[in-house]
């Protein structure tokens, strides 16, 4: 379970932090059994988070920099892309910065995790990782600090050389791979604490923004989940069609197609069929599409190619249910971008149900999401420590308050405060001042 992050140089942001505490002191009469869950417990700790956390903010403000900063965080955590994926973005009205930095503090295992991590284009500055207070490994600049890790099977000089040669050092001594990547891919026994940081990172933070969501991950993600939970393939696809007629969408079925010689594959008619190169379960290529069924007038089945000939609102549905449905069986945290994308209000309050009802999220799960769907502001539906508003000013860059935060400096919110009526008339900031 994330604490809090913060983000400094990327895009937008100067100096930012998420915060998602449940922050309104006494927890509601009754809260262990109502349906809506208010707050999230974490074992063995004494912190309680917030389910779900939406931002909102006129355009431009940063919610959409606050989102890629987490990818960007994640991808070069875990090793992804070392040296190509930009870490480094840095904001451009208020140099001179010369790194970008992050730090994301989390649970996992009863411990508390803080990982600190700092970057320039070429070359890492600074990285550590602490375990309830107490350093695990620190490396700043050219200088490293494993005497935690040292040990009779791993004594400091391999510790060094997986330094120096999996962190693909450069000649003055910086390393350019982290450390966290080095060790979790390839050392995972080495220490259990430097293990757990690295499956947080690559399993429980789960980025949904526009570049990894969509037909090129949905067979992954289907696969993932069957594996999971010991099903097949079949079943995963027949529930997440099963949630989307819930969402009053009239599909019968999901199927994924899949062929590895696309010169044999008979042409429709239009040929306009889409398909996505994939790695299959073996590591083989193929390529698929996926294929939707409703019935006709006659009452019989008919294909529809997703990506094709449904609307783009019924598509991103079939792609957000499925990362919803991996991250509420992973108990992860999910980051969208636009959650309300081509999505009627209605649909957008559904979705958050799947993760603020108790019987519904019963792994801890949650989720961060960008919103211009000022519906969703409404005490029923969101509490004071779920809303964020997001503000770009001209000497803070991007920063992010809550209504709770707001509440804290001696405004009058409440959960029965008019959120949206007080957000529309610029109270809380975060809104446009146009002058066409």
């Amino acid at each position: 379970m994330i604490k809090t992050l913060r983000i400094r140089n990327f895009r937008s942001v100067l100096d930012a932090t998420l915060d998602f505490s449940f922050a309104e002191g006494k927890a509601p009469n009754g809260f262990a059994t109502m349906q809506r869950i208010p707050f999230l417990q974490e074992p063995g700790a004494a912190f309680r988070g917030v389910p779900v956390l939406a931002l909102f903010g006129a355009n431009a403000a940063g919610k959409t920099n606050l989102l890629k900063a987490v990818d960007a965080f994640r991808r070069i955590a875990i090793g992804n892309d070392p040296g190509v994926y930009p870490f480094y973005q840095p904001e451009k009205l208020h140099g001179p910065l010369c790194a970008t930095e992050m730090e994301l503090v989390f649970f996992s295992n009863s411990r508390e995790f803080r990982y600190l991590l700092e970057a320039d284009a070429s070359k890492i500055l600074r990285e550590e990782l602490f375990a309830d207070g107490k350093i695990v490994y620190a490396i700043r600049g050219t200088e490293a600090d494993f005497s935690e890790l040292v040990q009779p099977a791993y004594p400091l000089e391999n510790l060094l050389a997986f330094k120096k040669v999996e962190g693909a050092q450069t000649a003055d001594g910086f390393i350019r791979r982290t450390f966290l990547s080095v060790l979790g891919r390839n050392y995972a026994g080495l220490d259990e604490r430097v293990k757990t940081a690295y499956d947080f990172f690559e399993r429980n933070v789960i980025p949904s923004a526009s570049d990894n969501l969509g037909m090129k991950w949905f067979p992954g993600d289907v696969r993932t989940l069957a594996a999971l939970r010991g099903a097949d393939e079949q079943s995963v696809l027949a529930d997440i069609a099963g949630i989307i007629r819930k969402l009053d969408v009239p599909i019968g079925g999901i199927s994924i197609v899949r062929t590895k010689d696309l010169e044999n594959v008979p042409r429709m008619v239009p040929s306009y069929q889409t398909w996505i190169p994939f790695r299959d379960e073996t590591g083989a290529l193929t390529h698929v599409h996926l294929e939707t069924v409703r019935k006709n007038a006659a009452g019989e089945d008919v294909s529809f190619r997703l990506n094709e000939e449904e609307s783009n609102g019924t598509q991103n549905l079939v792609y957000l249910v499925a990362r919803m449905l991996l991250a509420l069986e992973r108990g992860g945290i999910m980051f969208v971008d636009e959650l309300d994308k081509s999505l009627h209000p209605i649909l957008v309050r559904s979705l958050l149900n799947l993760f603020v009802d108790r019987g519904r999220n019963r792994n801890g799960a949650r989720l961060v999401f960008t919103t211009h769907c000022t519906d969703l502001m409404d005490d029923s539906i969101l509490r004071v420590s779920e809303v964020g508003i997001v503000a770009n000013g001209a000497k803070t860059g991007t920063r992010v308050r809550r209504l709770a935060d707001l509440r804290a400096e001696g405004m009058d919110i409440r959960n029965v405060t008019d959120f949206r009526r007080n957000y529309l008339d610029g109270f809380y900031s975060g809104v446009p001042y146009p002058s066409l």
